[in-house]
């Protein structure tokens, strides 16, 4: 098994004035429903409109329980839970729910440098996504095998 890599050129960490070369990950294949569950198909008795069926469900209980904000739990699989991005406060006094809406306080942007002072509203809650977090046995699965990458045609192991 490889992963095929290809260059990109991106801004240094924290440096928006130098860009250096870094190796990436080539597009993905991406493998649909209709794959995944015959895939399934073949290592269980279940039919494919049975899996079908498993699968929807699935995602509607996913779905139903991390918009109650729940996060939900996979075993060995790992976890689906929500996550908030924010813009960020000096006090913990102005953070809503903390210091309430009135306080006011000094707000940075995810940049550092915009600067605004004022009670904290909604307005400073940027959006909330889902994060899946795989459970160590599938982070240790791909840490424990020798990844191949492949770049230009050519074939290197991972040190």
């Amino acid at each position: 098994m490889s992963f095929k890599c290809m260059k990109v050129q991106r801004y240094m960490p924290g440096n928006t004035e130098v860009k250096k070369w870094y190796p990436a990950l080539a597009p993905l294949t991406v493998i649909g429903i209709a794959d995944v569950i015959e895939g399934i198909v073949g290592k269980c008795t279940l039919t494919s409109p049975d899996i079908k069926a498993v699968l929807n469900a699935l995602q509607e209980v996913i779905i139903e329980q991390l918009l109650r904000g729940n996060a939900v739990e996979f075993g060995d699989l790992g976890r689906f839970r929500p996550r908030l991005s924010s813009h960020f406060y000096n006090k913990a006094e102005g953070v809503y729910g903390t210091g309430g809406r009135d306080v006011p306080d000094t707000i940075y942007d995810t940049d550092g440098k915009t600067v605004k002072t004022q009670g904290v509203t909604t307005n400073d809650i940027k959006g909330i996504s889902i994060g899946f977090y795989p459970h160590k046995v599938i982070r240790n699965a791909i840490a424990r095998n020798r990844l191949n990458f492949e770049f230009n045609g050519v074939k290197r192991a991972l040190a």
